[in-house]
């Protein structure tokens, strides 16, 4: 009935997303916030709202990250989806391999499956999933750290938190490569 998007996994802006719903579900729904365009009519006696999305539009729109989510869609409409998504495998397969073969790094990704995307989770055995943020981000790469919104599979997994590196159209293999060279350098300086 509800299919969520955030724009900030399309290249756009963070802070604005869209949430396409059925007509039904819509009629289902009532006022989460109120206020601007989502009401109708005011009285002393109360409220009425509108029908359908306008019912969950409050308040003045995000107008400036719509144009830049409009801008980023625009983008994305011209990319060859087949040969972005052939580069990131290549990527991750890279680095995934790459990780494997340094002493205590647990890959719990796999970027040969069919589904898989760009974004690796990997743990080493004895430097926490914080402080090896750290250690990458003084070497210049930025990562996430933690559940990922996926603590019950951190529970299966029996690991607190994880490491990942995500992947994209923008990587060079040049920059998997040196990402690589960091990380066996931090896990031999640090890891033992």
């Amino acid at each position: 009935d509800f299919v969520a998007l955030s724009a900030h996994k399309m290249a756009g802006p963070t802070g604005i997303g869209a949430l396409l719903a059925t007509d039904e579900a819509l009629s289902q729904c009532g006022p989460f916030l109120t206020g601007g365009q989502m009401i109708r009519s005011v009285s002393t006696e109360g409220s009425r709202y509108r029908d359908g999305a306008a019912l969950l539009e409050t308040g003045t729109p995000r107008i400036a990250e719509a144009i830049g989510w409009g801008a980023a869609v625009d983008w994305l409409s011209k990319i060859d989806f087949e040969k972005m998504h052939d580069h990131i495998k290549h990527l991750a397969i890279t680095a995934s391999n790459g990780m494997k073969e340094i002493d205590g790094i647990r890959v719990f990704s796999d970027p040969m499956r069919p589904e898989s995307s760009g974004t690796i989770s990997f743990l080493h055995e004895r430097i926490t999933s914080d402080d090896m943020a750290l250690l990458l981000d003084e070497g210049g790469f930025a990562i996430r750290t933690g559940q990922h919104c996926a603590q019950p599979l951190m529970d299966a997994l029996g690991v607190l938190s994880t490491n990942r590196i995500s992947l994209w159209l923008y990587n060079t293999e040049e920059e998997v490569k040196s990402f690589l060279s960091h990380l066996r350098m931090i896990c031999e300086r640090f890891g033992q």
